[in-house]
Parts: C-alpha cells; structure tokens; sequence
C-alpha cells in the first residue's frame, strides 16, 4: 500500500506499535543504526494525522509497523525493506528480500503480526 499524504511534514517517519515488545526491540534498533538521525519514530497510539486508507487495524492500531518516505506510506513488508534501504550499509543486504513475491513476504509478515503479542509480549504503557 502506498498513499500519497502530503499533510505529513517529516520525510522519514517510522510508526509503530507502543505496546509490542518486539516492535519497540525493533525500534531500539532502527534509532541506534540510523547514523544521522534521520528517521523520527513515534508509537502509533501518539500519532495524531489520519492514518492512510487501507490499513488493517487489529485492536484499534493498525496491524503492521508504517513507514512514510519519500512522499508515500509504506506498509508490512514493505516498509521493513524501505527502512533497511534508508539505513543503508549491511542493511542493504535485506533488498534481496524485494526477490520475494510481496504476496508472500507480506503472508509471512501478517502471521509474525498476529502473533507479536504471545510471542513477544505486551507492555501496559508505550
């Protein structure tokens, strides 16, 4: 999914879900690798802009990390793989995932999605 919402001032703009302790491991990550601090992330339980059609909600947050770029939304597998383009050096080893059909990698994504909670944990607090 890939929607056009100039409303957006920051060009790089990670969100993410507050509550899943593998999304905020993740998180963790992205600020200690992005070298310029260039990516401003905020949960998606804080973001206040309407969040872009099409985005499947699990409990009332959408069910994948959201990553705005270059002018678009990215979404699920996608926006995993944008962001490792936007880190750049090793992490670009991950664009081969893009060899993978998205119908594919995204299945893949919504499963790890779905399960986030039960394997990883929940926080009470983002």
């Amino acid at each position: 999914m890939t929607v056009k919402q100039p409303e957006v001032k920051q060009e790089l703009l990670l969100l993410f879900d507050g509550h899943c302790n593998l999304c905020n491991w993740a998180v963790a990550y992205v600020y200690r690798n992005d070298k310029h601090k260039r990516i401003r992330i905020q949960s998606l339980q804080s973001y206040e802009l309407p969040l872009p059609k099409g985005v499947n909600l699990v409990e009332g947050i959408p069910d994948s990390v959201l990553l705005y770029a270059h002018g678009r939304w990215y979404d699920q597998s996608e926006a995993v793989l944008e962001l490792m383009r936007i880190l750049g050096g090793m992490h670009r080893f991950f664009l081969l995932g893009y060899g993978i059909p998205a119908r594919l990698r995204n299945s893949v994504y919504r499963w790890v999605s779905r399960n986030r909670y039960r394997w990883f944990g929940r926080r009470d607090r983002c």
